[in-house]
């Protein structure tokens, strides 16, 4: 898998919202089967349940929302002054 480093940075932060441990510091370079099995290992208890690819696509989908709400935070907050 390759993503820019914001987005890694961005992934790695949001991902303790899905899981009982950190994400592996290298998660980028990791191959998706041993990934998702990493993360269902490691999935919080209420999503312990869902398969390791369903809760990578979350934390994805996380991460992508948190970097859309803070580069608008900032352009609104560069307008007022």
């Amino acid at each position: 898998m390759s993503y820019d480093s914001q987005f890694e940075k961005d992934v790695q932060f949001v991902s303790g919202q899905f899981l009982c441990d950190d994400l592996p510091k290298d998660w980028y370079e990791m191959k998706a089967e041993k990934l998702y099995k990493h993360l269902k290992e490691v999935a919080w208890y209420p999503y312990e349940d869902w398969d390791g690819e369903k809760i990578f696509g979350a934390i994805q989908d996380l991460a992508i929302d948190m970097r859309a709400y803070i580069n608008i935070e900032k352009k609104e907050d560069a307008s007022v002054y």
